[in-house]
């Protein structure tokens, strides 16, 4: 009896590990985040995020600070967080699994990005976004990176923040590795920063 309760005592749950990752851009480059290793989150890799940012920044001449983000499946939140290090002034982040939530928060925290900040524990695919309509001024930029990448997650995405967004000036980056591709949906722009990966750029403004 006692030894099973010196195994009982002793027992530790095992914790979930964590990777390191670090900003890319903006004021906050080479501040290091935290990166949630499960999965049901896959992070964009360094080369692929800054392919993205090089492509706002450059080929669309992006001024961060005149632009809210949606992050819509955060993970780590680490691409609303370079759009917040490059000058956006507002981010939601969309987050359901519960672990990644709690890291999301924890980066945002550590970079004294709170009070910038709206972090969701919530399926994107069922919130109803027209809730958020009023903390945005005029412009959108939405980032859509399931982790499964599934593509008829990202078209009812695609379609869903154009619809909620139509009166804004909007641009929707949507990430997939999938051989179904995003062509029929008519995007402006098309990347292919490595590998079978695409990131597709759609423009309303």
């Amino acid at each position: 009896m006692i030894l099973l309760y010196d195994l009982f005592l002793n027992h530790k749950t095992p914790k979930r590990s964590m990777h390191k990752g670090r900003v890319i851009f903006g004021n906050l480059k080479h501040r290091v985040i935290e990166l949630p290793n499960i999965s049901t989150t896959r992070p964009t890799s360094d080369a692929v995020k800054e392919a993205m940012f090089n492509c706002l920044i450059h080929r669309f001449n992006m001024d961060f600070s005149q632009w809210a983000v949606i992050d819509a499946f955060a993970g780590s939140g680490a691409l609303g967080i370079e759009a917040l290090s490059l000058g956006s002034p507002f981010a939601v982040f969309f987050e359901q699994n519960h672990f990644a939530y709690n890291i999301v928060q924890q980066n945002v925290v550590n970079l004294c990005l709170k009070n910038k900040c709206l972090i969701l524990r919530a399926d994107v695919t069922k919130y109803r976004i027209n809730k958020l309509y009023s903390k945005f001024d005029r412009n959108v930029l939405v980032i859509l990176d399931p982790p499964y990448q599934k593509t008829d997650v990202l078209k009812n995405q695609i379609i869903k923040m154009t619809e909620m967004f139509k009166e804004k000036n909007l641009i929707i980056l949507a990430e997939t590795d999938s051989n179904a591709l995003l062509n029929d949906l008519k995007p402006n722009y098309t990347l292919s920063p490595s590998g079978d990966k695409k990131v597709f750029f759609f423009i309303n403004n």
